[in-house]
């Protein structure tokens, strides 16, 4: 595997910003012939509240994982700002749906085909994986959630933690509800815009302080169904409390469906 850990100037965010990157290794690389080459597949992989664009490297087998595959992993670094454009901060959103694809594009052989892209994240990442996905449901085929704060209102209602205030993100209201950072709203929009949506996974564990949240977005799936929508959702619920131990054991079943391929 290469590990590229990318430094670039982000007009988005006006300043340089980090990316890591995992490429499988393949000897048409070295080819005369490279502009031939099939492009990687790529997958989002977004990290959680306090970490960083190396935590999946070092707190999961992800490289391991997709060493015998075609897919490029894509890390990158969006500090507490829950992949928003923050009211009080940085346009994440933005940087990571938009510029930051781009650039990559530029420089690697990525993929640009909706059924090459998928998006996966825990935690706060796992937020951010539905909420490209469904803004995004032309360039995303597949997005996984291990975790995810997906009832968005709900956890900005009721999280606490030392050093970080969910009002830099959404606003001193915290009126998230029925905005584009809202993923039941997003959900609801799509369906009503006729869009070819991605099909979604959530995994969560049974002991994990974010339990209620994945089980309010499922809720609020089988809804959508019984009112006539068609939507490929599939639920995991299993031991593990919130840990990164819990994600690692959940992460070859949840990249097996994301890609296909066999664990």
């Amino acid at each position: 595997m290469a590990l590229l850990q990318l430094n670039f100037a982000s007009r988005i965010l006006a300043r340089q910003a980090d990316v890591t990157v995992l490429l499988p290794e393949r000897d048409e690389q070295f080819s005369p012939h490279r502009d031939k080459l099939e492009a990687y597949r790529v997958l989002y992989l977004l990290h959680g509240l306090g970490g960083d664009r190396t935590s999946w490297i070092r707190n999961t087998r992800i490289e391991n994982l997709v060493r015998d595959t075609n897919v490029a992993v894509i890390m990158p670094q969006v500090e507490h700002g829950f992949y928003t454009d923050m009211v009080s901060g940085q346009p994440y959103f933005t940087f990571v749906a938009e510029e930051l694809p781009r650039y990559l594009s530029s420089i690697l052989p990525l993929s640009s085909r909706r059924e090459d892209t998928f998006v996966c994240g825990a935690s706060m990442g796992g937020y951010g994986a539905f909420k490209l996905a469904l803004t995004h449901p032309g360039r995303f085929s597949r997005a996984a959630a291990l975790s995810g704060a997906l009832d968005i209102q709900r956890f900005v209602s009721t999280f606490t933690l030392d050093g970080f205030d969910a009002r830099l993100a959404f606003g001193e209201r915290l009126a998230v509800a029925g905005t584009t950072d809202d993923l039941f709203y997003l959900l609801e929009r799509d369906i009503a815009e006729g869009c070819e949506l991605p099909a979604l996974y959530s995994f969560c564990g049974t002991e994990d302080i974010l339990l209620e949240e994945s089980r309010a977005f499922a809720a609020h799936v089988r809804a959508l169904r019984e009112s006539g929508a068609s939507l490929d959702f599939t639920a995991v619920e299993g031991p593990g409390e919130h840990l990164w131990t819990t994600w690692d054991a959940n992460l070859a079943p949840a990249l097996a469906w994301l890609l296909s391929i066999s664990r």
